[in-house]
């Protein structure tokens, strides 16, 4: 369950992920220097669409599920 005091769904619209994804970094999203350096050294340069719109409400330790294709 979520600790939210809301029954609302936050959702993020996924026009607005492909619209903003250029710009934004694991920095950027909140994620921790060290995190962000090991991200750095697999080469994961750009959080993925999922990671984007997920990120955000991870933080704020609500509840979250997620639907993303893989290579």
């Amino acid at each position: 369950m979520s600790d939210s005091s809301s029954d609302e769904d936050e959702t993020v619209p996924t026009q607005l992920v492909e619209e903003q994804d250029d710009d934004i970094t694991f920095q950027k999203l909140g994620v921790t220097d060290v995190l962000c350096e090991a991200c750095d050294r697999l080469n994961w340069k750009k959080p993925t669409k999922v990671q984007i719109a997920a990120l955000p409400h991870a933080f704020k330790k609500r509840d979250i599920i997620g639907l993303a294709e893989t290579g």
